[in-house]
């Protein structure tokens, strides 16, 4: 891969900093821990572009603790959620506490306050659009916000069928109280409210502060499931199979747990192919999609371990990531899976302290993971993704870093020869019509002859 793009920042983020918004176009938020949130998107100018938003009812001097953000199901607009501390003394404003919407709906201001301490809150934005694009701007001045009697850690959101059969998202926001709190949309309001635990029983109780999580829904035999992972900060990595019935009870049927020797930094479910936008069966190929779910855990002091098919084997078929040597020690907070070689196989891509990104990929006759590729990067990695960006097709590796947001592209060649690749075997599995000139079906490209004709299906351009 090759840099195309790097944004200083003057105050680091941490690893729940990141987060993409998928509306009229793809864009990354970056939060640092000093207030500022970057938008970093690709510009109708064709450059890719960094800009900080100004978000509202975030006082100065607040530090940003973590951000999410979705899309509604029925609505074109992006729900967007940042959790923060800011720490008040007797002689400080009040004006922001006076005026918030607290979720027990009583003032929270305090002339007697004398102490300094912090008070922890989560903003809410949202603005519905009725044009196609989305102004982070205006979003970012229509807020609701909660405040909190816990510190939150890890912001999710997941979808639901709720009590009217209508696929819902929600927010998910672990706490220092040891539990997992929901926060949910009353659309008739207009307005979120915080609810009871009892749509994720799995999520009820917890003997640490849950760090991250990660849930994936999915249907087996005609019916509907749920995966759960949490890992926590005392090293407890919990899984658990839920099976959603048809009344919105969901009902836990297994569940595991593991210790590791440290806090667990990140959790992540994934599958081994990729989910193709294409219908492969027009093309002639067979649908490869592998319903096998596997589970990604980072632990601050082991190396990532990967469990294979959880739904089968719970937490008992364990990989362990080899290292790059023996001798190296390092710490893992960034992970993202992605086909980057594309042969449609899912690759684990790990982001280090230790200014390194490894890429991992599954040998299914030896059933090893194996380090495919590294590469070195000029600072420690706090956290990436891999999407497209720039909107042609291609993913780009966004990696988030103690110094600034370095952006990556793969070169050109291999990009060429595995569409030529693909062409070629399309060509063979489907031939052509019996009108159509039979060279055209039987045309096999040469990439090494053809490099500058084919370059023009694919088109990068700098930041």
């Amino acid at each position: 891969m090759e840099q195309i793009g790097f944004f200083p920042i003057s105050n680091s983020s941490n690893i729940y900093g990141m987060t993409n918004m998928h509306g009229d176009m793809t864009r990354i938020l970056v939060a640092t821990l000093e207030k500022q949130v970057f938008a970093v998107e690709y510009s109708d100018n064709k450059k890719i572009t960094c800009n900080e938003i100004h978000f509202a009812y975030i006082p100065n001097s607040a530090d940003i603790i973590s951000i999410d953000a979705f899309v509604r199901t029925n609505y074109n607009d992006i729900v967007l959620g940042i959790t923060f501390f800011k720490n008040y003394k007797e002689s400080d404003s009040n004006e922001f506490r006076k005026n918030i919407v607290v979720s027990n709906n009583r003032s929270t201001s305090s002339s007697s306050e004398k102490n300094i301490c912090n008070h922890y809150y989560f903003n809410i934005y949202s603005s519905l659009s009725s044009t196609n694009r989305f102004d982070l701007n205006q979003i970012a001045q229509d807020c609701q916000t909660f405040e909190l009697d816990f510190v939150p850690y890890h912001l999710y959101h997941t979808s639901i069928i709720n009590e009217n059969n209508i696929a819902e998202t929600l927010w998910l926001l672990s706490g220092s109280d040891c539990y997992v709190h929901v926060f949910r949309e009353d659309n008739k309001k207009q307005s979120f409210y915080k609810d009871k635990i009892d749509l994720f029983p799995e999520l009820n109780n917890f003997e640490s502060i849950v760090i991250w999580i990660d849930v994936i829904n999915y249907e087996e035999n005609h019916k509907c499931h749920r995966l759960t992972a949490v890992g926590c900060e005392n090293g407890i990595l919990c899984l658990f199979f839920v099976e959603l019935g048809e009344t919105n009870n969901p009902r836990i049927i297994k569940s595991w747990k593991n210790r590791f020797d440290g806090p667990i930094l990140s959790v992540k479910f994934f599958k081994d192919k990729i989910n193709s936008n294409l219908n492969l069966r027009k093309l002639g190929f067979k649908s490869e999609f592998s319903p096998e779910i596997h589970l990604l855990v980072l632990d601050s002091c082991e190396q990532p371990t990967i469990y294979r098919n959880v739904q089968e084997n719970g937490l008992g078929l364990r990989k362990i990531l080899p290292k790059i040597n023996e001798n190296n020690i390092d710490l893992f907070p960034a992970s993202i899976v992605g086909d980057v070689n594309f042969d449609n196989n899912n690759e684990i891509i790990l982001g280090s302290y230790g200014k390194k990104i490894i890429f991992y990929k599954f040998e299914h006759e030896s059933q090893t993971y194996f380090i495919e590729n590294t590469m070195e990067v000029p600072h420690p990695v706090i956290s990436l993704t891999y999407l497209d960006l720039t909107g042609d097709g291609i993913n780009e590796l966004i990696i988030v870093t103690t110094k600034g947001i370095v952006i990556y592209r793969h070169h050109i060649d291999p990009l060429i020869d595995a569409l030529v690749k693909k062409m070629n075997t399309i060509a063979m599995v489907k031939p052509s019509a019996p009108d159509k000139s039979p060279d055209m079906a039987a045309a096999n490209v040469d990439t090494r002859n053809n490099r500058s004709a084919s370059s023009t299906c694919v088109s990068f351009t700098n930041g």
